[in-house]
């Protein structure tokens, strides 16, 4: 069996695809990803060249009428002709809202290959949107976007014109979490057959290690509390990084002392400036085994994200034992379930999150508890053994019919 990915974009997508590929090839699937980041280069496929001085002019117009994507349709079309394609016998599209390719080719592409759409966030059925927080237009046709403040709003036109693309072509949804398989179904895709495979973690190597060994390879002192926070782009405002520094403020100071802040990801610098605290910012970390070593000296990992659907961070804490206080929204109360594998926060209320960071801070007992179950959950149902099955599965189910 060949499969193919297409994903463009940078963060949890794409790890997510990436583990998903490593996992594929490890059953004997001839796995490939196609992709216009370099960072798992010679894994991924070669690009098709695009058309720069069309593409530029194309964009102009495009940029005006605010649909999504259309500059890139010429490079796009020339999917059908490349080799990867025409070889495939699975091509499963993930995130490709960022460049080089044009959801109006995918007609022609799914009417001579099986092809799978697997939702890491909500784009492919909003007007514009990535995530519409409480927005719910985009099940009647978008249009009046509460959420643009300057431009033309073409966010209908471009959600008719989704609704177009979809009519013509063929595709089976995959949905890692309950919510956006919700979302889903009420959505311009609703037609098509819909299956849940949640997000999959590497047990062995996202493990929990001796937390006094964890904090001696990061220098941290051994009687601090640590709480962890990472994100692609740490100052990312969905991600809630300007919660975080509130929350952390309104921390009490006889506790706020004794804390280090462990930060992964870009611009950590943005969370350091307004806090007096001890911070350690380890950056973008490409090995997971150092990651490991993070969530391992961590005590608490936090993240007040406003909208998501099923972060791999969280997936990653669970699996090192590191209980999780976040907000009860998207898809995140799969994975974060109270009093079990951490605590849960009403949407937006920044004492609540306080009150649960303070809680689990100061009751070792219950993190120990929280820690063993988080170990336990993400091995029972989240192990990237059981996403393989399951991809596998569906792949094979699709290919017999």
């Amino acid at each position: 069996m060949k499969v193919i990915h297409l994903n463009i974009n940078w963060g949890g997508s794409l790890i997510a695809v990436y583990q998903l590929h490593l996992g594929l090839k490890k059953v004997g699937v001839d796995s490939k990803i196609i992709s216009d980041i370099d960072i798992f280069d010679p894994l991924v496929s070669a690009r098709p060249v695009p058309f720069k001085t069309l593409e530029f002019l194309i964009s102009k117009i495009t940029n005006r009428i605010g649909i999504d994507n259309l500059r890139c349709i010429l490079r796009s079309f020339r999917f059908k002709n490349h080799q990867d394609y025409l070889s495939a016998d699975i091509f499963n599209f993930h995130v490709f809202y960022n460049g080089l390719f044009s959801y109006l080719v995918l007609p022609v592409l799914t009417k001579k290959k099986i092809c799978v759409l697997t939702l890491h966030d909500m784009w492919n059925f909003t007007g514009k949107c990535v995530y519409s927080f409480d927005c719910q237009r985009w099940k009647t046709g978008c249009g009046k976007c509460p959420r643009m403040s300057v431009g033309r709003d073409n966010t209908h036109f471009a959600w008719k014109f989704k609704k177009m693309i979809y009519a013509h072509s063929k595709l089976t949804i995959v949905t890692p979490s309950y919510w956006i398989t919700e979302q889903a179904k009420q959505s311009i895709l609703g037609h098509f057959p819909i299956h849940r495979i949640p997000l999959g973690i590497d047990t062995e190597i996202f493990q929990p290690i001796d937390k006094e060994q964890a904090r001696s390879i990061l220098g941290i002192p051994q009687r601090k509390r640590v709480i962890m926070f990472a994100a692609y782009k740490l100052h990312d405002p969905r991600k809630g990084f300007y919660i975080l520094v509130e929350v952390l403020r309104g921390l009490p100071e006889s506790l706020r002392t004794g804390l280090v802040l462990l930060c992964l990801g870009s611009g950590g610098q943005a969370i350091a400036d307004p806090l007096k605290m001890q911070i350690l910012d380890l950056g973008f970390i490409n090995d997971d085994h150092l990651k490991a070593i993070a969530y391992s000296a961590a005590d608490l990992f936090v993240l007040p994200t406003q909208a998501d659907n099923f972060p791999l961070v969280l997936l990653e804490s669970m699996s090192c034992g590191t209980p999780i206080v976040s907000f009860n929204i998207g898809g995140i109360p799969e994975l974060v379930r109270p009093g079990i594998t951490g605590y849960l926060a009403i949407p937006q209320d920044t004492k609540d999150f306080s009150k649960g960071m303070v809680e689990l801070l100061e009751d070792q007992g219950r993190r120990n508890f929280m820690s063993k179950q988080c170990r336990e959950t993400a091995i029972k149902e989240f192990s990237s053994h059981l996403e393989i099955e399951r991809y596998l599965n569906l792949y094979q189910t699709l290919l017999k019919n």
